[in-house]
């Protein structure tokens, strides 16, 4: 268990940094937040259109959901770069 713990520290280190950080958190809420928006403000949408943004939030807490390491974290990066100009490293060395 220890073992698992410290490769996942390893991993999710770097996008802790005090530059990377604030980009991953709005990316998230960016991401996360449209979903509830749609899903619990009544905004004129369809109902079908809010059924689908509730199921899609019930989506993201399932164990499959692998949407923070193939999006949140990509488009982290990626808005990383744009701002500083400079690649994000992901492994220190």
């Amino acid at each position: 268990m220890k073992k698992l713990l410290n490769l996942t520290w390893g991993w999710i280190k770097p996008y802790l940094t005090p530059k990377m950080l604030p980009i991953v958190l709005a990316v998230w809420t960016l991401t996360n937040g449209i979903w509830y928006f749609i899903a619990f403000v009544d905004i004129g949408l369809p109902n079908s259109v809010m059924h689908f943004a509730k199921g899609y939030l019930v989506f993201l807490y399932t164990p499959w959901a692998l949407e923070k390491p193939f999006v949140i974290l990509p488009v982290s990066a990626f808005l990383y770069r744009l701002i500083y100009k400079e690649n994000f490293k992901e492994k220190e060395s």
